[in-house]
């Protein structure tokens, strides 16, 4: 009788442990707050609160109602806002959302898709009548000692590149109602949901997550590293020469350090004809990079570098364009294994990059920058040279071909190896074993480079 008892007992404690899992993973929940803000350009600042407040009842079933307060900056001007967005229902792993200009229900998210479904999203916007999405990858995420689903999609529109990720019990990770036919595409990352004052930062999971499945973050700016460009000075000659060109050496790099604002910004300096001048300060942290101009104060600092975006995030404006993280893969150049951030724009679908411990296609700027139509000065990145003067990184390199031997297949294929039988052996990205576990003495052992063993990615510097 004891052992029925005892075996009821844990039979119920399951149950109740099941029930417990469905609820904290539930996606609406009374009390429960989405905190979206960002700034995707200078001057355009978003900061957009939804919450679950009532219910109401629609076509005999009781749905939650979804509110806002937004309050936004367009250069200099503020946009407050306080509406009703509309109602919400949750019907298995598929939730429901019915604006409150419209009565047709539009589905917003459903968490049962696996990786290669589709799903038409109709009545898009004004410009497009459906959208298709498709799922690319799922997988989980830790927030706190809460497992929750992550699907990973694509679209169709605006290009076919584009896309986003949404968070089981969550959603959107740009905006609460992506699809729907009034709000479009979102430019506000998620910075947290509350449920019952609990917190959840699902975005600082997401990316400490990716980063701990990537090498080792290399730093950009602690590596006597000096950026190269070559200036183009225009002046007028006399009437036979017409217009003269002269080109020089401009060499960037840091030296020294300042305190601003209670941190340690490093200085950085040009060098040109002997010349040396300060240009302002630089400061990394937490896989970011930020610039303080000459003469600036730290309200002033300017945002260069993301390394930490999750896929689909906007990062810096490039002209009139807009430009999202996409995905990240490697580079070889010089022998060494180098991590490239690829950014997609939305109007003129062009291509650009940031690589760690190197910086973007323009050197010290993330993109780009417009060469001059007309005749006048204007600089060209070279590449990054180290401090003993030699090249490690030219400009050309940013559009190589990836790295064959890709770490995120390697590591699957590697994994599918050892899931069969684990035997502790260590291989390189292609894949090839290039040592026994009993061989493996330490990483002094090793060569430099990135290496897996059970699955799992380490590097030997």
């Amino acid at each position: 009788m004891k052992k029925i008892l005892f075996w009821l007992s844990l039979i119920i404690l399951y149950v109740q442990l099941a029930q417990a899992q469905v609820a904290e993973i539930s996606f609406l929940e009374k009390g429960k707050e989405w905190v979206y803000e960002g700034s995707p350009t200078s001057g355009i600042t978003f900061h957009n609160h939804y919450f679950l407040s009532g219910d109401t009842i629609i076509d005999g079933q009781r749905w939650m109602r979804l509110f806002s307060e937004k309050k936004n900056v367009y250069y200099g001007n503020i946009v407050e806002e306080k509406s009703y967005e509309g109602a919400l229902i949750e019907d298995g792993s598929k939730i429901w959302f019915v604006h409150n200009q419209c009565t047709d229900r539009v589905l917003l998210y459903d968490f049962s898709l696996k990786s290669g479904d589709q799903v038409r999203i109709p009545n898009f916007d004004d410009i497009r009548e459906q959208m298709i999405v498709t799922v690319t990858n799922v997988y989980k995420v830790m927030i706190g000692e809460k497992e929750l689903k992550v699907q990973q999609f694509s679209c169709d529109y605006p290009t076919k590149d584009y896309g986003g990720l949404w968070v089981e019990g969550v959603g959107g990770l740009l905006m609460l109602v992506p699809l729907s036919s009034s709000n479009g595409f979102g430019l506000c990352p998620l910075q947290y949901v509350t449920v019952e004052g609990e917190k959840m930062d699902i975005a600082r999971a997401l990316c400490e997550q990716r980063r701990n499945n990537m090498m080792r973050y290399e730093p950009m700016l602690s590596k006597g590293h000096h950026w190269r460009y070559l200036h183009h000075h225009f002046e007028d000659g006399n009437d036979e020469q017409g217009t003269k060109e002269t080109v020089f050496d401009l060499d960037y790099f840091i030296d020294g350090d300042t305190l601003l604002d209670g941190k340690q910004w490093k200085k950085m300096y040009c060098e040109t004809n002997g010349s040396r001048s300060y240009t302002g300060a630089w400061l990394e942290e937490n896989a970011k990079v930020y610039k303080v101009a000459k003469g600036d104060d730290v309200e002033k600092a300017e945002t260069m570098f993301e390394f930490d975006l999750l896929p689909y995030e906007y990062s810096h404006q490039y002209g009139s364009d807009q430009a999202f993280f996409s995905y990240v893969d490697t580079i070889d150049v010089g022998g060494k294994l180098y991590l490239r951030h690829n950014f997609l724009s939305c109007l003129m679908r062009d291509r650009w990059y940031y690589v760690e411990g190197i910086g973007g296609m323009e050197g010290l700027y993330p993109f780009p920058l417009d060469l001059p139509t007309c005749i006048c000065d204007y600089s060209e990145f070279v590449g990054v040279y180290d401090a003993e003067g030699k090249c490690i990184f030219t400009s050309q390199d940013f559009q190589k071909e990836k790295y064959t031997a890709d770490i995120e297949d390697v590591e699957k294929e590697v994994t599918q190896k050892t899931a069969k039988q684990i035997d502790n052996a260590i291989y390189n990205l292609q894949g090839r074993r290039v040592a026994n576990s009993s061989e493996f003495q330490g990483s002094n052992n090793l060569p430099k480079g990135v290496y897996i063993q059970n699955g799992k990615k380490f590097v030997v510097k």
